[in-house]
């Protein structure tokens, strides 16, 4: 028999669109053309853009809320455990990255 899944797909769907509004503020709200900051590029949602912001805070609720979920269905020492597997990895690919990019550009690329 099969495990319910402990997912909510309503809760994907809100960080989404919380990630979606940050894309979407980081691209439109000051877009530079030519050099020159834009404000009229996009007409009308260059003003929704500017609350774009709002998707931060609303995606760390969220991220909390899940994490919390999480901890409640496992014990202290597998819930460290599996944010230690989950985290890690992309940690250390990044700081080989990090690494990588800065051997061979200097530190121009900082």
């Amino acid at each position: 028999m099969s495990r319910p899944s402990a997912r909510l797909p309503e809760l994907d769907l809100l960080r989404f669109i919380a990630a979606s509004t940050v894309v979407i503020y980081h691209f439109c709200y000051t877009p530079v053309v030519a050099g020159v900051v834009n404000t009229t590029i996009f007409g009308s949602v260059h003003d929704l853009a500017r609350y774009g912001y709002v998707g931060v805070d609303l995606f760390f609720v969220i991220s909390g809320f899940v994490i919390l979920m999480t901890a409640a269905r496992r014990s202290p020492r597998g819930f460290l455990v599996h944010r230690a597997l989950r985290l890690y990895p992309s940690f250390w690919v990044a700081v080989g990255l990090t690494v990588t990019v800065v051997t061979l550009l200097g530190r121009s690329a900082l």
